[in-house]
């Protein structure tokens, strides 16, 4: 074996290796257990792996939110082909979600090696960008969260292909594979994440070819966004029905704000303080440090490389958008389909590649000599000083907090000096002597990185029902309505039951956790709160909000400890530490008729009405049949979508909307079959045309190939 095949070889291996040691815990039997890991991925992918078996595809959930258009919140990961592969092979929700995450952890570290010999780096110093993207906070932070995943995983591919294309003479190839890798990040990623890969790739084309690169850039996104219609098309339409609220109300959070000074110092020494700042880059010294020295003495050499102009590009642009500059971050929240979900801070993703760039281009800067004294040391004097200066607003934080602990007790500062000891090693040797010492230290990088990102469960625990939820599961079909109220005021308070959990094994969330729940169920969830009074309800009543959930069909809900006064009357059938699960009384059935009384001009109101029980012949994901005797108004616990349809014995019937929330149907005398079919006209459309432009993009490339 020649000399360069064995270097490709070792350089290949050295990239599974940095993956395998990243990913030890799910090598392990575990999976993350926080953030969307629970709560949403493994509720909506096992709902993926049963549409598929029961041969339908996955548009609507009816277990989650009174029914969760399943594609139109972008989650799902119902059209991403790696998750149907592994569901079709056979390795269940949890396998599938495991292996997705060894996979793009495998693309984030392989993208960013590759992102870095496309700008014309070394193999070493493409390992050094490997491993500073993949042991960032941000991989760790998002590993929870299998769609946002996808487009960070995707990211410094793009950047690659992006670079490939800019080319002198690139032909068309480079470009139909920046549109391929396009189309496959718009088909798992969450929205919001796609507009850093999008403005990475631009920047990326601008920096390494000018007018003509940022064209090929743009032409090759394009591209992309024609192949992802199948996820983007039902997204816009549903942003359109559902917008995010503005800032200032209770998903400010979300939305508002950005990194002020001392969070940015923070990033240097995230473990000195007391908590980290959510979704942010942490350095995590030593890789951190070592990554920020190497990448300020590029800046500071001058002479830049197309990797350090793509590498400073990113860095700023990352910094200005995550920067609390009001204008931008008016304009970037009012962006389509941004609203749905926006955290400033992760557009430090952008930046953490571009310092992976620039570290990358020192290494090999510094073995051409073309780092001099000056810039390193200055590089090194002024990390330097911000390390001390972290540590000074760390001390200053802790005895804010009442701590009296010592930052000299964390290994944050001993790690930094290592990084930055490796770092200056690195810059003053033509032969790059300190790289062992710098990737020696990956192994304190990566138990000191990954032990507070995310917190880690044994797998079969994560495949088993919360104790908690067992009444839940054992009523019948149609009686496993959760009202779920635990994520406020408390949501520090985490536990399995508040996590949409329950779905995964057929519990039906009228509302559950997360931050996408449709307009109308937020609107009748926030009406039955009001209905929480402080005292207990009179003598012999259920009181006002245990009849409203009752009305809702809720069978169950489930409240943290100190149980409300108004609530503490109904039935406890289930503890879990401070959680409790209490039994509605004589709730409504999921389907049930009332009198025609209801029926208040365009819209239906049951409240106070007696429901009468019709018979259910049909509840499927999709389609719910009943047959029911009129004259009644025949209502089905679904959240109202414009995609519903009725007919009334096989003819298409007037559909209205019940309480505010539910299907509504009226029927005349005599007995009625009442079918509502759930088909949203935009999922078809984004299908046939994404189909159109893989069939456009392989007839493409064929014709390319012959022309080559």
């Amino acid at each position: 074996m020649s000399e360069g095949r064995r270097g490709a070889w070792c350089f290949e291996v050295a990239c599974v290796a940095l993956t395998l040691v990243a990913a030890w815990p799910i090598l392990a039997g575990r999976l993350p257990d926080g953030g969307d890991a629970r709560r949403i991925d493994v509720p909506l992918v096992a709902e993926v792996g049963r549409a598929l078996s029961d041969g339908e595809r996955l548009v609507w959930h009816p277990d989650l939110f009174n029914g969760y258009h399943a594609l139109g919140a972008g989650q799902s990961l119902a059209v991403y082909p790696p998750i149907l592969a592994l569901l079709a092979l056979g390795f269940g929700p949890e396998g599938t979600l495991a292996l997705h995450g060894l996979l793009h952890l495998y693309l984030l570290c392989r993208g960013a090696a590759a992102a870095a010999l496309a700008l014309g780096g070394s193999r070493r110093g493409a390992l050094l960008a490997a491993a500073t993207t993949l042991l960032g906070g941000q991989s760790a932070q998002l590993l929870p969260h299998a769609c946002h995943l996808v487009g960070v995983a995707w990211l410094p591919w793009l950047v690659a292909l992006a670079a490939r294309a800019a080319g002198p003479t690139p032909g068309p190839r480079p470009l139909l594979v920046l549109g391929a890798a396009w189309g496959l990040a718009g088909l798992g990623s969450s929205p919001p994440f796609l507009w850093y890969p999008a403005l990475a790739t631009l920047l990326t084309g601008a920096a390494a070819g000018g007018a003509r690169g940022l064209l090929r850039a743009g032409l090759g996104g394009a591209i992309g966004v024609g192949l992802a219609l199948p996820a983007l098309v039902p997204i816009a339409a549903w942003t359109l029905a559902n917008p995010r609220p503005d800032h200032g109300d209770h998903f400010a959070w979300w939305s508002a704000g950005g990194l002020s000074a001392a969070d940015l110092l923070r990033l240097l020494l995230p473990g000195a303080f007391s908590a980290t700042a959510e979704g942010v880059w942490e350095t995590r010294a030593p890789l951190g440090v070592a990554a920020l020295t190497l990448a300020l003495a590029r800046l500071l050499s001058g002479r830049l490389d197309p990797a350090a102009r793509v590498g400073l590009a990113l860095v700023v642009a990352g910094a200005l958008l995550a920067a609390p500059l009001e204008p931008l971050q008016r304009i970037t929240s009012a962006l389509p389909v941004v609203t749905l979900f926006r955290s400033p801070a992760r557009y430090l993703l952008i930046s953490q590649l571009g310092v992976a760039l620039l570290a990358s281009s020192a290494v090999g800067a510094a073995r051409r000599g073309g780092v001099g004294r000056v810039a390193s040391g200055a590089s090194a004097a002024l990390v330097g000083l911000a390390l001390l200066l972290a540590a000074a607003v760390s001390v200053r934080f802790s005895l804010l907090a009442g701590r009296a602990d010592s930052i000299l007790s964390r290994p944050d500062p001993y790690l930094a000096a290592l990084g930055l000891t490796a770092a200056v090693v690195v810059l003053r040797g033509r032969r790059a002597r300190g790289l062992p010492l710098l990737f020696g230290a990956l192994l304190l990088e990566l138990a000191w990185a990954w032990s507070g990102g995310v917190v880690f469960t044994p797998r079969v625990e994560v495949s088993e029902p919360p104790a908690i939820l067992a009444p839940v599961l054992a009523a019948p079909p149609g009686a496993r309505r959760v009202l779920d109220l635990l994520h406020e005021p408390a949501r520090e308070a985490w536990t399995p039951a508040r996590a949409n959990a329950g779905s995964r094994w057929g519990a039906a969330y009228f509302l559950g956790y997360e931050s996408l729940v449709p307009l109308a169920t937020m609107g009748v969830e926030a009406g039955l709160r009001r209905t929480l009074v402080p005292g207990p309800p009179p003598p012999g009543s259920p009181g006002a909000f245990a009849l409203r959930c009752a009305e809702r069909s809720v069978t169950f809900v489930l409240v943290q400890a100190p149980v409300p006064p108004s609530l503490e009357h109904l039935p406890r059938v289930a503890v879990e530490g401070e959680v409790s699960l209490l039994a509605v009384p004589a709730p409504r059935p999921e389907a049930y008729a009332v009198a025609p009384a209801a029926l208040r001009g365009d819209a239906v109101d049951t409240e106070g009405l007696a429901a009468a029980p019709v018979e259910v012949v049909a509840a499927g994901r999709t389609r719910r049949v009943v047959r029911a005797e009129g004259p009644a108004v025949v209502v089905v616990a679904q959240s109202w979508h414009p995609g519903w349809e009725a007919t009334v014995d096989g003819a298409p019937a007037e559909l209205l909307v019940a309480d505010r929330l539910s299907l509504a149907v009226p029927i005349g005398p005599g007995r009625h079959e009442v079918v509502v079919t759930f088909d949203d006209p935009w999922v078809d459309v984004g299908l046939g045309l994404g189909l159109a432009c893989w069939l456009g993009l392989a007839a493409a490339r064929v014709r390319a190939g012959r022309g080559a």
